[in-house]
């Protein structure tokens, strides 16, 4: 599948199939086996990686973190966008 170069509120998203993941302290530790990388993520990190277990929207991701967290939806959006952006350029997650 080709990916999107920007990603934009109706793009969705998912895991890898390849990148294992446990939490500890509630914060998800990631391991990508195609790298041999592994990443730590904080808090609002981790509640976007349980959020991406299944193919889901941009869009709805901000949803979720808007109902958990008071934040500006303007903020939320650059932040998420710019938050995904990196996973899908570390090979983390990939645009459906």
């Amino acid at each position: 599948m080709q990916q999107q170069s920007v990603l934009n509120l109706q793009s969705v998203l998912r895991r890898k199939v390849d990148i294992l993941s446990s939490n500890i302290d509630e914060e998800a530790i990631l391991l990508s086996i195609q790298n041999s990388k592994y990443y730590g993520m904080n808090p609002i990190a981790t509640d976007i990686w349980s959020i991406l277990s299944k193919p889901v929207t941009v869009k709805t991701i901000i949803a979720r973190l808007k109902l958990k967290y008071e934040v500006d939806t303007e903020q939320c959006e650059n932040d998420v966008i710019n938050f995904l952006t990196i996973l899908v350029h570390k090979d983390l997650v990939e645009i459906i």
